[in-house]
């Protein structure tokens, strides 16, 4: 089964607030491929990959290669989350 992104997540990977992904999708710049649930707004994994690999060759170097999505929750991070962001 196919993973779905939150703007959270998407917005992680590029390095953009949540906030900003909606502002984006709002002001019809070019995103990934939407989709949404309900009222929440998605992204399929795949979609993004895809996207990402066909941006301009510009744009794909003022940006580096995203980084992997750690789920985050509230509080203070966990010691495997401290060890896995240090070595990235």
């Amino acid at each position: 089964m196919e993973r779905i992104l939150t703007p959270a997540e998407l917005g992680f990977i590029f390095g953009w607030a949540e906030y900003d992904m909606y502002i984006r999708k709002c002001n019809g710049q070019h995103l990934s491929a939407a989709v949404r649930l309900g009222r929440a707004l998605r992204f399929l994994e795949n979609a993004v990959k895809t996207w990402i690999a066909n941006l301009p060759q510009a744009y794909s170097s003022q940006h580096p290669e995203p980084v992997a999505v750690v789920n985050h929750h509230r509080g203070r991070p966990g010691k495997a989350e401290i060890i896995t962001n240090r070595n990235h």
